[in-house]
């Protein structure tokens, strides 16, 4: 019973990661003043800032529908957001605490949960991009 606390801390914890992270893994694009001189440049119309927006590297110019590019919003230049997460590897403490928690996914979802900037997923990684399948993944 003492791994309840920490299993409703983990709950709690992700709950709060997905109302952060269900806008999605996009953001928008800011035009930098160096963006904004080359679009101008180009006739500062719709198709000059398609070409600013798609040269950089991982950029997609949506003309502001971004039903395949959520978190970004209205914006008509989207980004890929970086990886912020990471597979986190059991230290011999943390194994050692879910074996004495009887092991398994419920003790291993305790132990993980219970770190302060870590996840529980087991495996299902859509709200950790850069986690891959890992089962418990830790903020970069």
């Amino acid at each position: 019973m003492k791994s309840f606390p920490m299993v409703w801390t983990g709950v709690l914890f992700l709950l709060v990661l997905k109302c952060v992270y269900a806008v999605g893994q996009w953001d928008c694009y800011h035009w930098t003043a160096r963006d904004q001189d080359l679009i101008y440049a180009r006739g500062g119309d719709q198709e000059a800032e398609r070409k600013v927006c798609e040269v950089i590297r991982g950029h997609v110019f949506t003309g502001g529908n971004n039903a395949g590019t959520p978190g970004c919003g209205g914006c008509w230049c989207c980004q890929k957001l970086k990886a912020l997460w990471m597979c986190h590897a059991w230290t011999a403490r943390e194994l050692a605490m879910i074996k004495a928690l009887g092991g398994g996914k419920m003790a291993e979802r305790a132990v993980c949960d219970g770190t302060i900037g870590h996840l529980f997923t087991a495996g299902q990684n859509s709200l950790t991009p850069g986690c891959g399948t890992c089962w418990c993944c830790q903020k970069i």
